[in-house]
């Protein structure tokens, strides 16, 4: 009920940041405001780039269909037939470019609901899902059946035990298990099926780990540091199974350093913004800052792909309550450091007045629960 009523007040002091009584005031204010400064853009403006091309799907129902596109300024000003574009032409210098002329263009898809630390951390390790799966680290097959997990399993598990490369402080992790399809597998039959060799399966609801003996040895999780954690109030611990969910996985992560280590975390955020492009995906909306419990450093490294590799996208972050939870906030220290991430926005990555309340469990994994309504 505490956290519930700090969720409350943190939303109620980001809203009076943000909302305006809506009178009609206000809306001609917004008005004049917007157009004020669509004038000053209209100033800015040296030149145009029309593209013109076979075909120009706008997903926009008053003009469904056009071929040409004029951009001034990084910013798209006009889209039509180059007659419609005429006036545009007549007031700046302008330049025609036909790459596009034996293509399909579409806008950009928006993702409203998007972890990149997600992939960013989970590309760092081979998968084994029920489904098939096709990334830039490779093509990793479905196991439908415990039979076919415990194959790849196996499989994967040799790879490591014979890759010379591998950082020994690090357990082997696979990432994509799922009971129902894979059948029952804890911290017992890990110990049975792998022995020494200190193995983890990250669940496909990514909410969820489990460990063997081994691992947990290499990570140094202890019988001492379980019980801090559970007298913490971070019960979702099945410490017997070796199972870590939701709350109780928070408090495992900082134990894992080495997934945010800025080359193991730059190359996964990498392989986030290659398979963004390669759906057309222009716009994501992030759900989660601060899962791993640092939200400066995972900021600091969004920021710095995104802009060092001039990706073709932008991220909204939002940051999670349960971190400012995790760490003691008070609702006045929440809004306080989210203003201040404000500081570094870029066209490409930028914080919002925007926060996600999370109070209940993953519906991937089953730990959803709901009251009678």
């Amino acid at each position: 009920m505490k956290n519930l009523i700090t969720l409350l007040v943190i939303a109620v002091l980001l809203t009076s940041c943000t909302d305006k009584p809506k009178s009609e005031q206000n809306e001609k204010t917004k008005n004049t405001s917007a157009f004020s400064e669509f004038q000053d853009e209209l100033e800015k403006i040296d030149s145009i780039k029309i593209f013109i091309a076979k075909e120009i799907r706008t997903m926009d129902p008053s003009m469904p269909v056009a071929h040409a596109v004029a951009v001034a300024n990084g910013k798209i000003v006009a889209v039509g037939e180059m007659s419609s574009l005429k006036p545009w032409m007549d007031n700046h210098p302008y330049q025609i470019d036909s790459t596009f002329i034996d293509k399909t263009l579409f806008p950009g898809f928006i993702d409203p609901h998007v972890h990149p630390s997600l992939p960013a951390v989970v590309t760092q390790f081979p998968f084994i899902a029920p489904d098939d799966w096709n990334l830039p680290t490779g093509f990793f097959p479905g196991a439908p059946t415990p039979e076919d997990y415990l194959n790849l399993l196996n499989q994967q598990l040799e790879a490591y035990i014979n890759d010379e490369n591998k950082d020994p402080k690090i357990p082997f992790i696979t990432w994509g298990y799922h009971g129902l399809w894979h059948g029952e597998l804890n911290r017992v039959k890990l110990n049975e099926l792998f022995g020494a060799t200190p193995v983890m399966l990250w669940h496909r609801s990514f909410h969820e780990m489990i460990g063997n003996d081994a691992a947990f040895k290499l990570l140094d999780v202890t019988d001492e540091f379980v019980a801090e954690l559970q007298n913490k109030g971070l019960t979702e611990i099945d410490w017997e199974n070796g199972h870590f969910w939701e709350n109780g996985l928070m408090g495992l992560l900082p134990k894992m350093g080495f997934l945010l280590e800025p080359e193991r975390y730059g190359t996964g955020m990498k392989n986030f913004f290659t398979m963004a492009h390669q759906n057309g995906i222009t716009s994501v909306m992030d759900m989660g800052v601060g899962v791993f419990g640092d939200p400066v450093g995972e900021t600091k490294l969004i920021r710095e792909i995104a802009e060092n590799n001039k990706v073709p996208a932008r991220i909204v972050l939002t940051p999670i309550i349960t971190d400012f939870i995790a760490r003691g906030k008070t609702p006045e220290e929440a809004l306080a450091e989210i203003n201040e991430w404000k500081n570094g926005n870029s066209n490409r990555v930028r914080y919002e007045n925007h926060f996600k309340i999370m109070i209940d469990g993953a519906i991937f994994s089953g730990a959803s629960m709901f009251n009678d309504p």
